[in-house]
């Protein structure tokens, strides 16, 4: 059994979320924008090495030994067909680890899109092609209450956007009141990245944010593009294997954890006001921002803050983090349905001394 009790929660998948919430009229909102939901959490302040403190060399033996068996552990708990991991630790050393897979290829990475396009998004608010107060009827049109719904809210996931049904745009709830995960969210911000580039998101996003990591290490895929080269995830119990195309902007994001990390350490160093206003997730001790996932951890001496974002399809999940405590980065790609928060928590662990 995992450790971390916590850490065993199943987390919303990009093609949608079980049970929605009735839908609203767009009547019922009066633009008000006023949050109603549950507190925020307190401020997060923390640092954030650059790059280059998080050094290409292996661990000392001992940590890369307790590494090595945090990751058998996990690997024999989650019953996954396969398990690629990075930890990076600031001015101490780094370690990869696969377990079911031979080379670190590309993989799912679900939701951890949704730092990517976030950083697309803000980027293009720098450059002043767009602002996240904007509202999403000047960019894309026949959204319900779009006129009401700001691209921040987008971001933050409080526009009340449901995920499409049959077709159709959706509002469960009013813009701005209630935090609510939503895929089509991030979607319509891809919709927004194609229309402020003239491009495919998909095309704007890896020529833009994503340019450094380079296209087999980090890249959304398309409609038109080849599966080549990405583990496909696992099959389900009908023998089914979801197209990873399919999950658009909130998740047809593809990697390898080397690379989520890497990227996860530029988002976090240029986080502008990400992190200003921090949501509560429907799980305990989860928050979002803009396009960032916190998260609270219970530890053996208190409580762990990582920060990060997780994601998943059908048949594949990922998580990249970084914990201030450590000082380090994991990132974590699995194949089937364990969970990768707790492999990332026993990651995290194998790198304190042990009692």
């Amino acid at each position: 059994m995992y450790r971390t009790a916590f850490l065993g929660f199943s987390l919303l998948t990009v093609i949608g979320c079980g049970q929605q919430p009735a839908q609203i009229d767009t009547a019922q909102c009066t633009g008000s924008s006023v949050y109603l939901g549950a507190p925020l959490r307190e401020s997060l302040s923390f640092d954030v090495p650059s790059t280059r403190a998080f050094v290409d060399r292996p661990f000392d033996p001992q940590i890369t030994t307790r590494l090595n068996a945090a990751l058998l552990r996990a690997s024999t708990a989650s019953g996954a067909s396969a398990i690629q991991a990075v930890v990076l630790q600031s001015d101490a050393g780094s370690w990869e680890g696969r377990v079911g897979v031979s080379s670190d290829g590309l993989s799912p990475l679900g939701s951890i899109a949704k730092l990517a396009i976030a950083q697309s998004i803000l980027k293009f608010q720098d450059q002043g092609d767009l602002s996240v107060n904007d509202t999403v009827s000047s960019y894309v049109a026949d959204v319900p209450a779009g006129d009401l719904i700001t691209l921040r809210m987008l971001l933050t996931h409080t526009s009340g956007i449901a995920d499409r049904r049959n077709g159709a745009y959706a509002l469960q709830g009013c813009p701005g009141e209630e935090w609510r995960y939503s895929n089509e969210g991030y979607n319509l911000l891809g919709q927004v990245i194609s229309s402020v580039t003239d491009k495919p998101f998909q095309a704007a996003v890896n020529e833009t944010v994503l340019a450094d990591m380079g296209p087999d290490a980090l890249r959304f895929v398309g409609p038109a593009d080849t599966l080549a080269g990405i583990a496909p995830p696992e099959r389900s119990a009908s023998g089914q294997v979801f197209d990873v195309r399919d999950a658009n902007a909130a998740g047809a994001l593809v990697g390898t954890p080397a690379a989520a990390a890497e990227f996860l350490v530029s988002v976090l160093m240029d986080r502008g006001p990400r992190l200003d206003r921090l949501y509560p997730m429907d799980q305990q001790g989860l928050w979002y921002g803009q396009g960032v996932m916190v998260y609270d951890v219970p530890g053996a001496c208190g409580t762990n803050v990582w920060i990060g974002h997780s994601g998943s399809v059908p048949g594949a999940r990922a998580i990249v983090a970084y914990a201030p405590s450590f000082n380090a980065i994991v990132a974590v790609t699995l194949q089937g349905n364990g969970s990768v928060e707790s492999v990332a928590n026993l990651l995290f662990e194998a790198l304190a001394a042990p009692n």
